[in-house]
């Protein structure tokens, strides 16, 4: 491109010249020399066309390094100049793609006042309105007629002809860069991202692409599509290709369109860092903390920078050096207040501080400070455990009835029968309010449902034989809540239900088996949590559970199943699923066949397997089999030891940490 530039003779040639690089510069996510290309030109005696031309780019280059004014005055400059040639298709089509800009710039700082020049969806659409986007229109109709047949021909191994879809790809994504229209370039590079992942979704060979994959998402997707590609690349490579991946990004290099995709990136893969790259980030975070204004102003951002950061923190936290985790513990002492829109966020973070950080003076400050929401509460009860009065204070609280301290607790046993009775009754009476205004008024329950239902499962657990089960019955058959708020409490007794009384085990299966019979949308993930947890609750039910579980698909729930009831009649089922289920089901049977082999099932092919799966399995296998160890109460042999210590470099840092533990006992 370099030697194209400079044989580029005429001003015509020398501004084609510097879009064609700034094209390729932007597909190596380099906005800085992408710039630098088309000021370069930008004095040069131009026709007004090509002025235009040269000035999209200067302002989508400028947006994505966050000179608002500047980006701005560029697009409405282009516009201008464009107006100046009604009847010239190309002025039209530079016209269209500034006006875009100018759109987009004004969704996200607002009017695009200090241009004179304010934008509205009629003006967008009638720019758009010329042969150069409809030729782009069309082009895409193509890729999507294209990609069916593409699917069509990898899913019955003819991949070697799909080829011609990813070269229209790279086509109109080139196109686009060339036109200088952002949104549509977007969109096809994220078509491309899709389409390549959609190549090696099945194919072992292909994983070696799935860096360049996730590169792909992270420059031009969604903050979703994004987190999708990360955890499926984790439940896919079985070496440290993707934590290699990670700490190549910089977050001093983000831009608008990769800001918010780098945090998620951290935020998934940080507990897996280096403890150098996870250092750098967290200060990275501490130093952005301190400017989230300058932040703002670079990135553009469009998202909550506090919450974010903190999220970014948390994940990065333990994989840090203990230098490190002793700033940001200095700096939270620190902090003049906690807003309550990110005390949970920042709970969320103090949860990993160690003892040491829970001073008496340490808790003194923080309580002084008047943090919101339910940090508060959390101090205070880490305080209780320091003083007796303090302690005494919390149980006045809870015999009042403010449940929701109860969250901040960590043993039900610290609560007297009493109390566990005054938060049962509590629940039981918010139950019936709930069902009541839903009956009178068909509205579902909204507001109280996370204390109160926490509360009342916290304190079943350890004292079932004092709570209201039938409450908890009735709001989990009535209407009066949203089914995803009936999530975590199926979950509660998937894991925990086993070790409930018979009684309340046949009373729970009993509303359980209704709550499924009245189900009407089988597809809702809530329906086979209930058939999970009715496993969880009868011995005798269990296998024809699983049974159907199996006849509909559900391997994961039977490899979790499996997990906590081991048994040799498993053994084979589990074998099966891990070698030939796709990614996600084979991890939750690494996590089923560990346990099996913990209790001495399988004999040889279930310990060769599992010695295979911590040698070679993907990051997300591995973990799974530390998790079944780490949860285990069976003495874990000898030769598995060996292996487990070799497992724990390729694990994250809290489940090695974990891990360290079991193995020390």
């Amino acid at each position: 491109m370099d030697e194209l530039f400079s044989v580029a003779k005429s001003p015509e040639e020398q501004a084609a010249s510097a879009v064609m690089q700034f094209a390729f510069d932007i597909d190596d996510n380099d906005w800085s020399a992408a710039l630098q290309h088309i000021e370069a030109v930008m004095t040069y005696d131009l026709y007004p066309v090509d002025k235009a031309w040269l000035l999209v780019h200067e302002s989508w280059a400028m947006f994505e390094l966050g000179r608002k004014d500047e980006a701005i005055s560029a697009g409405s400059n282009a516009v201008s100049l464009c107006l100046q040639n009604p009847d010239d298709i190309t002025a039209n089509g530079i016209c269209g793609v500034a006006v875009r800009l100018l759109w987009q710039y004004d969704w996200i700082w607002g009017n695009v006042k200090s241009s004179g020049r304010q934008v509205d969806t009629a003006e967008v659409i009638q720019s758009s309105d010329n042969p150069i986007f409809w030729w782009l229109e069309l082009g895409e109709c193509g890729i999507a007629g294209n990609a069916v047949s593409n699917r069509w021909l990898h899913s019955i191994g003819e991949a070697e002809k799909t080829h011609s879809l990813r070269r229209r790809f790279i086509s109109l994504i080139l196109q686009t860069a060339f036109l200088g229209d952002r949104d549509a370039w977007k969109r096809y590079c994220c078509l491309q991202a899709e389409n390549a992942y959609a190549q090696i979704e099945d194919d072992n060979e292909g994983r070696t692409d799935i860096v360049n994959v996730l590169e792909m998402f992270r420059r031009c997707s969604s903050r979703d599509d994004y987190r999708k590609a990360l955890r499926s690349a984790i439940q896919r490579t079985s070496n440290s290709r993707i934590v290699e991946y990670a700490e190549t990004v910089s977050l001093d290099e983000s831009t608008h369109s990769t800001a918010l995709n780098d945090l998620t990136l951290f935020q998934c893969i940080g507990d897996y860092l280096s403890a150098d790259k996870a250092d750098e980030v967290c200060r990275w975070c501490l130093t952005t903390l301190a400017s989230v204004r300058e932040y703002v102003r670079k990135v553009s951002a469009t998202f909550n920078i506090p919450i974010e950061l903190f999220k970014t923190l948390k994940a990065c936290y333990m994989a840090a050096s203990r230098d490190v985790q002793e700033e940001i513990e200095q700096w939270f002492l620190e902090l003049p207040c906690v807003e309550e829109s990110y005390a949970s966020r920042a709970q969320n973070l103090t949860i990993l501080f160690p003892a040491s950080f829970w001073s008496d003076d340490n808790l003194a400050t923080l309580l002084q400070r008047g943090d919101e929401g339910s940090l508060q509460q959390w101090y205070e009860y880490e305080r209780s455990s320091h003083d007796e009065e303090a302690e005494a204070q919390w149980h006045v609280k809870v015999k009042s009835g403010q449940i929701d301290v109860i969250k901040s607790i960590d043993d039900a046993q610290k609560l007297s029968e009493d109390e566990i009775r005054r938060v049962s009754d509590c629940f039981s009476a918010y139950c019936a309010e709930a069902i009541a205004s839903y009956e009178q008024s068909g509205v579902i329950a909204v507001h109280g449902v996370d204390h109160m239902l926490s509360a009342f499962l916290f304190c079943g657990y350890a004292h079932p034989e004092l709570v209201d089960w039938d409450s908890f019955a009735k709001i989990m058959l009535s209407n009066a809540e949203a089914l995803q708020d009936k999530r975590w409490p199926l979950k509660f007794l998937i894991h925990f239900s086993n070790e409930l009384p018979d009684g309340i085990r046949e009373e729970l299966f009993s509303m359980l088996s209704c709550f499924v019979k009245s189900f009407e949308d089988k597809a809702n993930i809530v329906y086979w949590l209930a058939y999970e947890a009715m496993a969880s609750l009868s011995e005798d039910e269990r296998q024809s559970i699983i049974d159907y579980l199996i006849s509909n698909k559900r391997y994961n729930a039977v490899a979790r199943i499996v997990q906590r009831f081991p048994a040799e009649r498993y053994v084979q089922l589990m074998v099966t699923m891990l070698k030939m289920g796709p990614a996600g089901m084979c991890d939750t049977a690494a996590g089923a066949l560990t346990k099996l082999e913990l209790c001495n099932f399988g004999g040889v092919i279930v310990t060769e397997t599992v010695e295979d799966i911590m040698a070679n399995g993907t990051l997300a296998q591995k973990e799974w089999v530390a998790e079944a160890v780490i949860e285990s109460t069976e003495e874990i042999p000898a030769r598995m030891r060996e292996r487990l210590i070799a497992l724990e470099d390729s694990i994250g840092s809290s489940m090695r940490k974990a891990l360290k533990e079991k193995l020390d006992v």
